[in-house]
């Protein structure tokens, strides 16, 4: 059986081929690290007009 193709085949992603960049914030202990390099991508391609980012809690159980 064949793998399933992917979204992007290459090992990092066209950032210029989507709309929306969203970026969820982690929370934990990456919680600055993982935006910081996320924009680093997203200045070098010119597209900090596109992120959004969000913490999508889990209530009670977080």
């Amino acid at each position: 059986m064949s793998a399933r193709p992917t979204v992007c085949p290459a090992s990092r992603p066209d950032l210029a081929a989507y709309d929306l960049l969203a970026l969820q914030l982690p929370g934990g202990k990456d919680s600055s690290l993982t935006p910081w390099a996320f924009m680093q991508d997203t200045a070098a391609a010119g597209l900090t007009g596109r992120v959004s980012s969000y913490h999508a809690t889990l209530g009670p159980l977080e």
